[in-house]
């Protein structure tokens, strides 16, 4: 039995989302927080599981970021 090689498959073309979400990563900076889904560097400081004390401090909690845009179309997405 002999082996054939089979050549190598090209790559499918990008998507427009993916055309779009690219040009915008270019634009910014490396520094700033993007969002993995909708490219958006729009984003929310959430804090879970706060306890409020008696002077009206705020003590413990877990903090996130959350895509501003993905958020207000009902998706909850975390930018890292």
């Amino acid at each position: 039995m002999t082996l054939h090689l089979v050549p190598p498959a090209s790559k499918p073309p990008k998507t427009e989302r993916e055309k779009i979400l690219a040009k915008h990563a270019a634009t910014v900076r490396a520094y700033m927080l993007k969002c993995p889904r909708c490219g958006g560097v729009e984003v929310v400081q959430t804090t879970i599981g706060v306890e409020v004390t008696a002077p009206g401090k705020t003590r413990g909690g877990t903090k996130q970021w959350v895509c501003f845009h993905c958020m207000a179309r009902g998706e909850r997405v975390i930018c890292r």
